[in-house]
Parts: C-alpha cells; sequence; structure tokens
C-alpha cells in the first residue's frame, strides 16, 4: 500500500465519513463525493486508483457514473455499494466492469481488506504487464 487514492461516491454522509476514517487510518489518501455528478467532476480532474460508488445517488446514479468512468478509464477499480441488492443490478453492474459489489451494512474491517487485495492484483498485474516485452516496448524473442 503506498497512499493510493480512493472515491467513496454515496450521498449517505455517515458512509463516506466511515469509509474515509478507516481507508484514512490504513495509509490511503480518501475523498468523498456527495452525488454522482460531483464524483463524476473528481474523477475528471484527479486519478484514482479505486472508486466505491452507491447505485442509489441524486443527479446521477451509480451505474450512469460506472458507464461514465468506463468510457474514460478502463483500469481504474469500481466496486458498486448498495442498500437495495438484487440480481439484476448485480448482473448490470458487473457486466458494466464493477470490479465487486458492497451490500449496507457492511462490515468496514472486511471491506477494507476487499478493496486491498483489490489494489494488490491491481499492482501485480501492473507490474506483470511491465515485464511483458510486446506491452513494454522491448523486443519479442524470435524462435527458430
Amino acid at each position: 500500500m503506498g497512499g493510493e487514492r480512493i472515491l467513496i461516491a454515496d450521498d449517505e454522509a455517515w458512509v463516506r465519513e466511515i469509509f474515509i476514517r478507516a481507508l484514512g487510518e490504513r495509509g490511503y489518501e480518501v475523498h468523498g463525493a456527495v452525488d454522482g455528478v460531483d464524483a463524476y467532476e473528481k474523477i475528471r480532474s484527479g486519478g484514482y486508483d479505486l472508486i466505491v460508488l452507491d447505485l442509489k445517488m441524486p443527479q446521477m446514479d451509480g451505474m450512469e457514473l460506472l458507464r461514465k468512468i468506463r468510457e474514460t478509464d478502463e483500469d481504474v477499480i469500481v466496486f458498486c455499494l448498495t442498500a437495495y441488492p438484487s440480481d439484476e443490478s448485480l448482473r448490470e453492474s458487473l457486466a458494466e466492469g464493477c470490479f465487486d459489489y458492497i451490500t449496507k451494512p457492511f462490515d468496514m474491517d472486511e471491506v477494507a481488506e476487499l478493496l486491498a487485495r483489490a489494489l494488490d492484483t491491481r499492482a501485480v498485474r501492473r507490474r506483470d504487464r511491465g515485464k511483458d516485452p510486446v506491452r513494454a516496448g522491448g523486443d519479442v524473442p524470435r524462435g527458430t
């Protein structure tokens, strides 16, 4: 963990505060957004490593925000958060590129571990991509 940037997009202040406090104590740089529009503006102005977004928010719901995020950034990890889980919303969010689904109420310690594992996985994949000679721009070994 190296101070990764995390955005919490939820219209409920208590949810944002719990995430900001708990993840901040773990060394992350955590920001909050009050709705989908606020979140989208913050995403466009500063790169985030991970985003947690509530599916039901005013002005722009979480699914619309997720689609906008994926139009511009396929690499950022996105977790969807909801108090109203359904099979349909789960399938739709995963199809749109959500990494995983968190339901309210949640255990913050478990969620923090889940987010940490996702960030660790992303770091390993990025490191492995850097070792790939084709992606790294190096010479490609040729068979004889």
